[in-house]
């Protein structure tokens, strides 16, 4: 069963230079490196805050690869990490020579370079549809508590994490196989644990994924 959705016109709402869909790590990045560059920006965010997995689902860093001898590019995410820090909200993380940052702390980290870059900020949009116009994305279709809106954009710029404006504008996309899909890790913190009876204890119980189904 299918129905049809009457047709209507929708309110453009706002123009920019640059558009970013999407205000994760990523997205927030290019949102600022745009903004450095000398040019208008609006970032557009279906949640209430910027960030992405850092703030919402509680992914407390992105360098656990650092240590001793890592060769990093640095950039906007170690900026991201400096800030953190210099506002109390970054510990040490235990295994690497990074730092886990606090999702509600980094919020405010995010806010401030958002607001200090003169970015135009717009929380609690929902991507619905691009606006294709002679095989060239020039905006996107919202939807929120204002109802539906146009947001036109001369650069736009796919942060959705899933390239779910370039999927729906039909630009050719692949589907890796499942045995090449990125399994989901859980991760956990315990205090008061003994970490060298723990070590002692995987070293002699060595474990694969090689009984795994």
């Amino acid at each position: 069963m299918k129905i049809t959705e009457p047709s209507r016109k929708i309110d453009v709402v706002h123009r920019t230079d640059v558009l970013v869909v999407g205000a994760g790590p990523g997205g927030l990045a290019a949102a600022l490196a745009a903004a450095r560059a000398g040019v208008e920006v609006t970032l557009v965010e279906r949640f209430g805050c910027f960030g992405g997995n850092i703030t919402t689902v509680g992914v407390e860093g992105f360098a656990w690869y650092r240590h001793e001898r890592t060769v990093e590019a640095n950039g906007i995410g170690r900026e991201f990490e400096e800030r953190a820090k210099a506002m109390g909200a970054a510990v040490p993380e235990s295994q690497s020579l990074s730092y886990e940052l606090d999702s509600e702390g980094f919020k405010v980290v995010a806010d401030q370079l958002v607001e200090e870059s003169g970015i135009t900020p717009m929380l609690h949009r929902l991507f619905v549809a691009p606006i294709v116009e002679n095989d060239r994305i020039t905006g996107i279709i919202t939807e929120s508590k204002a109802g539906r809106e146009a947001i036109l954009g001369k650069v736009m710029i796919d942060a959705t994490g899933d390239a779910d404006i370039a999927h729906r504008a039909g630009a050719p996309v692949t589907h890796p196989t499942r045995e090449e899909w990125q399994a989901a890790s859980g991760m956990f913190h315990v205090a008061g644990g003994d970490n060298a009876r723990f070590m002692a204890q995987v070293r002699a119980n060595p474990q694969t994924d090689s009984g795994w189904t």
